[in-house]
């Protein structure tokens, strides 16, 4: 009776110890997520522009709004398209 007792006691426990073992293996996976995505291994490393008859490209730029560093995280595509739309 002790003895399955014990083994009882032991079952537990490494249930236990497995999900915690878990969680925090989510939890690293997690922080090295958002480590990787505020990195500079994901920036913005060039900005090229093409296309600009009418309008100089330092115009185009500035109204793009990204920079060199930024997270690409960060950066909203549809948000930069209607900027740069906004131009004559």
């Amino acid at each position: 009776m002790r003895s399955r007792r014990i083994a009882v006691l032991r079952g537990a426990g490494r249930r236990r110890l497995r999900r915690v073992t878990l969680v925090l293996a989510v939890l690293a996976l997690g922080v090295a997520a958002a480590a990787a995505t505020q990195s500079p291994l994901l920036d913005v490393d060039q900005v090229t522009v093409a296309g600009t008859g009418h309008t100089p490209e330092q115009a185009v730029r500035r109204a793009a709004g990204i920079r060199t560093g930024d997270a690409l995280v960060s950066v909203d595509p549809g948000a930069v398209a209607r900027r740069v739309e906004e131009l004559p």
